[in-house]
């Protein structure tokens, strides 16, 4: 199924946001929501992730890692 039909399949739902989750490095749960409008321009471009996203601690604190900073972004692999 391609994009297209994805998002026409949505709106007939009626769906209004998107929710992307994935698990950090600590097995947590994270995610964010985007509202279906921006759908498109998400899948074509990713959702904006920072690599310092991948090193939040279990108490939301960005842990200093190298190169894992708050500029540039990463994406995922599928």
């Amino acid at each position: 199924m391609g994009d297209e039909a994805v998002i026409e399949q949505l709106t007939e739902k009626q769906t209004e946001l998107i929710e992307f989750l994935y698990v950090d490095y600590n097995g947590l749960t994270r995610g964010k929501v985007i509202p279906l409008a921006s759908l498109k321009a998400k899948l074509a471009d990713g959702i904006g992730l920072t690599k310092a996203t991948l090193n939040v601690s279990e108490r939301d604190t960005i842990l200093p890692v190298a190169d894992m900073t708050p500029i540039g972004r990463t994406a995922p692999c599928w």
